[in-house]
Order: C-alpha cells, then sequence, then structure tokens
C-alpha cells in the first residue's frame, strides 16, 4: 500500500493501475479513485479506458468525457476508435474527425483503416491515400485481403524489396 509509506498515488501511478487492471471494471474502479483525490485523467489514461471498454458505446462516451474534460484527443486515442468502430463507415468518420481536430494519423492508422476496409482496393487506396510507408502489418493486411494470388504475390515481393522481413503471418496470408 502506498499510502502506508506515507505517499499519496500521483497520475502515473494511477495510469499504471489502470492500465494493468485485469478488466474494465477494475480499470473503471481506478478512474474513479483518481477522479476522488481530485486528479485528472491524461490522454493515456483515457486511452486506456477507452481500449478496455466493453463495447463501442462506451468507449465513445469516454472520448465524449475526455473532451468535457479539457483533454486534447491524441493520435492513439483516435486509433483506439477507429480500431473499435463497428463499421468501416464509422472507422473513416473518426479518421475524418482525427484530421480536422489536428491529430497526425501515422502508420498504426493506416494500418488499421487497411484492415476495415470492406474491399481490397479500398485497403490499398488507404496506403495511397495517406502516404504512408506499410509496415510489416499493413502489407500482411493488404496480402490477406488481395483477391488472388497473383495480387498476394506481387505485394509480398513489395514487402521483401522494401526490407521488411516476412513474418510467419505474412507466410499465411500469401497462401491462403
Amino acid at each position: 500500500n502506498i499510502r502506508a509509506g506515507g505517499l499519496a498515488p500521483d497520475i502515473f501511478t494511477y495510469s499504471v493501475l489502470v492500465d494493468k487492471s485485469p478488466d474494465y471494471d477494475t480499470a473503471k474502479g481506478w478512474y474513479e479513485a483518481m477522479r476522488s483525490e481530485g486528479l485528472k485523467p491524461s490522454a493515456a489514461i483515457y486511452n486506456i479506458l477507452i481500449n478496455k471498454s466493453p463495447n463501442y458505446d462506451i468507449a465513445k462516451s469516454w472520448y465524449e468525457t475526455m473532451l468535457t474534460e479539457g483533454v486534447k484527443p491524441n493520435a492513439p486515442i483516435y486509433n483506439t476508435l477507429i480500431n473499435k468502430s463497428p463499421d468501416y463507415d464509422t472507422a473513416e468518420s473518426w479518421y475524418e474527425t482525427m484530421r480536422i481536430n489536428g491529430a497526425e494519423p501515422n502508420v498504426v492508422t493506416c494500418s488499421i483503416l487497411v484492415n476495415k476496409a470492406p474491399t481490397y482496393n479500398e485497403a490499398k487506396g488507404w496506403v495511397h491515400r495517406m502516404g504512408m510507408k506499410p509496415n510489416i502489418v499493413t502489407f500482411t493486411t493488404l496480402i490477406s485481403k488481395a483477391p488472388n494470388y497473383g495480387k498476394a504475390k506481387l505485394l509480398f515481393d513489395k514487402m521483401c524489396k522494401a526490407g521488411i522481413q516476412p513474418t510467419i503471418a505474412s507466410y499465411s496470408a500469401l497462401f491462403t
């Protein structure tokens, strides 16, 4: 117990407790304890709560709470919301909100949108639209969405030529 040592938990302590919580309810309990101490949650704590939320609606409510409290959302928060989106259109809407609010999309954003895209062409379009250099996750997801072996093999070769080492998942995507 931190208090037994004459110390009071700070925002970092609560951040670790929320992050290491085994489930959403425990994480929420630590958030409530932190608030009762008069501490203001950071964007990192809100991202953890959004990620641990059991469903999209609860995740979205954390985002709204965060805005109400004046905490500026960052790329990891938007990436989590895009990933938790129940459908492609919602994910795409979060991407637009992210850009409008000045959070810089990154390769993680691109990979999530590639994964959410309902078709191979839309998935490929995200890489071009965002101007991102694909990473192993992006390439592997594109390979898995390719409509045929020929297109998958071209992506696989492009990935290797870019110096990205294939993983077991990459080989699996190529051959399935």
